[in-house]
């Protein structure tokens, strides 16, 4: 099972713990955690904060590429409704529990979650090696600085949900649209929706500029990571291709 070492489970306990989370039909209040009692923490590198945060902004790119590319392969071996009604909603699943004592959080690396028909994704996609890769992707976090995820959500409140929905309901609906053209339409929307914040970030007074405070700074620089993210990492179709077919392998197991 891909991805089971990243949370230092063997592949049977790790099958046995997704299918278990992709059964519910129903959330509580509280998330659900893939690693649920901490014994098997996400194994997260060292990194300066300026690597975690371009790692964070190409990581959420390639996220919602992953997303898309399932959502492409559940409008094609599931019959779905036409139109399929695509909302956002707050995180359901969660890869881990953070461990920083509120120094850090766990950061999801999609814009949102999201509900399709008013159901969760793992609802509409029979074949359980999908769901099993449904709750993966949705669930996937990484560790950041509190004052980053702080950040994080107000971006996602101004652009990133609405441009994720935008782009899950074409893959979703429109026949001949893959992954790829959802992932164009995600990242111009997101450049549209952000407007003039993207000329701010790219274009600073002079090339010496600094914030006038750290935290402004750190602002700034989480912003940058967005742009460098989001509008500067392309998408390898060899890399995509990999992903697809480890899905679709994993589609075959029971």
């Amino acid at each position: 099972m891909p991805n089971s070492s990243d949370y230092r489970q063997s592949a049977n306990f790790f099958r046995s713990r997704l299918n278990t989370i992709a059964a519910r039909t129903r959330v509580g209040k509280s998330r659900i955690h893939i690693d649920s009692g901490g014994n098997h923490t996400r194994r997260q590198p060292s990194r300066s904060m300026e690597e975690k945060l371009r790692n964070y902004g190409e990581r959420r790119y390639h996220s919602v590429a992953r997303i898309l590319a399932l959502f492409e392969i559940v409008r094609k071996t599931e019959r779905l409704s036409a139109p399929v009604l695509v909302e956002s909603k707050g995180a359901v699943w969660q890869a881990y529990v953070d461990r920083s004592g509120g120094v850090d959080n766990a950061c999801h690396t999609c814009p949102c979650h999201l509900q399709l028909d008013g159901k969760l994704p793992t609802m509409i996609a029979g074949n359980r090696g999908l769901r099993r890769h449904l709750v993966l992707e949705f669930a996937d976090c990484v560790s950041l600085p509190r004052s980053v995820n702080n950040i994080d959500s107000i971006v996602d409140e101004i652009a990133g949900r609405q441009a994720f929905v935008r782009a899950a309901s074409l893959v979703l609906n429109q026949p001949d649209t893959g992954w790829a053209e959802g992932l164009d339409l995600f990242r111009e929307d997101m450049r549209e929706l952000l407007g003039d914040m993207v000329e701010t970030i790219t274009r600073p007074p002079g090339p010496e500029y600094r914030a006038s405070s750290e935290l402004n700074q750190e602002r700034l620089d989480v912003l940058l990571a967005y742009y460098e993210g989001i509008f500067l990492t392309s998408t390898a179709s060899i890399r995509m291709g990999h992903f697809i077919g480890q899905v679709e392998a994993e589609m075959r197991v029971p």
